[in-house]
């Protein structure tokens, strides 16, 4: 992980993005024909903020474990689309996290997050399966959150995006604050969207970003599925298949 400028109360901890050739793709697996409408705008946030109102900051403001931070913070939204609101414990998220780093407070890569998640878990509960989504294809990034409840997104935050964390919207300038990762890499969950933007939860609050902030800071983005959204007919509420993506990943592992 590159050097970070060090702001207190503010902890990153995004590596550098790995890719992986076997990771899945959304475009694969989007079955368009059987798919409602993707509106073009969707909100999360309201329901699971009124269920639980702190989100918390998951000791990200202590520790770099942001790639574990943004996924309990996943687990919140998740849970309470499922009807049993839950938000994992500071040390469930900590010992995710040293699962990744082995004890070490070095930050972590959202891919090897998202092996973890997978296969062990937050506080006991396990994500089915992720796929890659285009961060740079509007589209697909609506398609993606619409689906799935949500995405884990990852940023190379610049310097200009700290004053703006008192404004409440990320948005591009100039200059050598904007330089893409100046402060660092980080992971975030997105959890609205809107024809002007997107809205994350990061250190336990809402952070809406215009949709050229997305284009120019983030460089990553996963779809989870998670159980609390799929069905008995083994479908998500909005129709994705999880037999089809269950058979690929069982040919691919």
């Amino acid at each position: 992980m590159s050097e970070q400028v060090v702001v207190p109360n503010l902890r990153l901890g995004k590596k550098a993005a790995k890719f992986d050739r076997r990771t899945l793709r959304l475009a694969t697996y989007i079955e368009k024909r059987k798919l409602p409408h993707v509106p073009l705008t969707h909100n999360l946030s309201s329901k699971t903020l009124k269920a639980i109102p702190h989100l918390g900051k998951m000791k990200n403001d202590k520790l770099g474990d942001c790639t574990c931070a943004a996924l309990g913070h996943a687990f919140q939204t998740w849970s309470v689309y499922g009807g049993k609101p839950w938000t994992p414990t500071d040390a469930e998220i900590v010992e995710a996290y040293n699962l990744i780093n082995g004890g070490v407070d070095q930050g972590a890569a959202m891919l090897d997050a998202l092996q973890m998640a997978r296969n062990v878990g937050i506080g006991g509960n396990t994500i089915y399966a992720y796929v890659a989504v285009d961060p740079l294809n509007h589209d697909q990034v609506r398609t993606a959150a619409f689906l799935f409840g949500g995405l884990y997104f990852g940023a190379n935050l610049p310097v200009s995006a700290q004053d703006q964390l008192d404004k409440g919207q990320w948005e591009v300038t100039d200059g050598p604050a904007a330089t893409p990762g100046s402060w660092g890499g980080h992971a975030i969950n997105l959890v609205d969207y809107d024809k002007k933007g997107v809205t994350f939860v990061t250190w336990g609050a809402l952070q809406k970003a215009t949709w050229d902030w997305v284009a120019r800071y983030c460089d990553e983005c996963y779809a989870v599925l998670e159980e609390d959204w799929v069905g008995s007919d083994n479908r998500s509420p909005q129709g994705f298949s999880l037999s089809k993506l269950a058979r690929d990943i069982k040919a691919l592992t």
